[in-house]
């Protein structure tokens, strides 16, 4: 996987709410992001993960994204749509009141 790709819309990182959990959610495929009425954005900004010398400026990059947002960082498996990923993640992650 060398480039994720992060949702946008209005010039802010598009996330979303997951039983109470505000979730950015990174994806490998471009066109995902763009056709997913669960995001809604309405373009996606590459990270090309080669670019970094090493995975701990990839990390921080996305630690820094998450901090600014008020977000967790999911990045979406290539072999699942992003609809099934979210039922997952309402399957498993506790809720939040």
């Amino acid at each position: 996987m060398a480039t994720l790709y992060i949702p946008y819309s209005n010039d802010k990182p598009v996330s979303i709410e997951v039983n109470g959990h505000t979730l950015l959610i990174l994806c490998p495929d471009e066109d995902s992001l763009l056709v997913s009425e669960i995001l809604d954005a309405e373009y996606a900004l590459p990270v090309d993960q080669e670019e970094f010398v090493s995975d701990d400026d990839l990390e921080a990059l996305l630690g820094t994204l998450a901090q600014q947002e008020g977000a967790g960082i999911v990045i979406a498996p290539p072999e699942i749509s992003l609809e099934v990923l979210v039922e997952n993640l309402k399957d498993q992650l506790p809720w939040i009141q």
